[in-house]
């Protein structure tokens, strides 16, 4: 059994199955047959013993182990390359375990007899979390408030000037940028964090300056003085028939109005 092609020799022990195989052989001019005996063993079975990616801590050391389930009567051959569009190269070890010091990709060729068997392929990486975080608080230095800060994954802590559990407080801060950061612990001891920088901006207080009147149909131009801040928007109100302010005006530092009344704008 395993012969597949009588005249050429070709014999496939998978075909064949486990076992010793005995072949003759005879010549076309001499009775005399030659005989070769063929054992077929069963292929060594090569797992991981642990995890098969390895994280690392960022910017740190690699010392991680490697190891593979023992074989009995095994030779073990250890392989290696940076990442998996490179090829893989022979380095030391001759056990079932590996100890490593590089980020990359290893391999074990596990051989019993003429019977060679590679493992799964070993990942050693750095962890990556990925951090979100509700985004950087703005308040302004007359309306010192309490802002809630979130992020994820949870279980972290917020640190900075301002920062409270899971808050950022603007009470008693001036105008300024004020880096916040979430910093995170993971299970392997790798710390990662994302910065935020808090603004706490100085008030623009708005003064209305009056140009125009209102006889014979004239028009009123109200304008906002002073140079506000470039992102501000404007919100012009009027007070209709002593009933309460209303909006009436666009985001325009000018307005123009044709009827009497009480107007204010506000400059967020």
């Amino acid at each position: 059994p395993g012969i597949t092609n009588p005249s050429s020799g070709t014999f496939n022990p998978a075909l064949a199955g486990l076992g010793t195989h005995e072949l003759t052989y005879m010549t076309p001019s001499c009775s005399n047959p030659g005989r070769l005996r063929i054992r077929v063993a069963r292929p060594p079975v090569v797992e991981i013993v642990g995890e098969a990616t390895k994280l690392v801590c960022e910017s740190k050391n690699v010392n991680v182990w490697l190891e593979v389930n023992v074989v009995p009567a095994a030779r073990y051959t250890w392989h290696f390359r940076p990442d998996s569009q490179q090829s893989f190269s022979i380095i030391p070890g001759i056990s079932n375990r590996l100890f490593v010091e590089r980020r990359g990709e290893y391999q074990v060729a596990v051989t019993v007899l003429q019977c060679t068997v590679h493992s799964p392929v070993f990942s050693v990486v750095d962890e990556v979390i990925p951090i979100t975080t509700s985004p950087a608080p703005k308040t302004c230095t007359n309306q010192p408030v309490i802002v809630p800060l979130t992020a994820t994954p949870t279980g972290g802590q917020w640190i900075g000037l301002g920062a409270s559990g899971s808050s950022f407080s603007s009470i008693g801060l001036g105008a300024g940028g004020y880096p916040l950061t979430y910093r995170l612990t993971s299970t392997n001891g790798c710390v990662h964090q994302k910065v935020l920088v808090a603004q706490v901006v100085s008030a623009f207080l708005p003064t209305v300056q009056k140009d125009g009147n209102l006889c014979d149909g004239g028009d009123v131009k109200l304008a906002v003085v002073g140079t506000p801040p470039t992102s501000a928007s404007f919100s012009w109100s009027m007070n209709v028939n002593e009933t309460g302010f209303k909006s009436v005006g666009a985001d325009e530092k000018n307005l123009i109005i044709q009827a009497n009344g009480e107007y204010k704008v506000k400059v967020i």
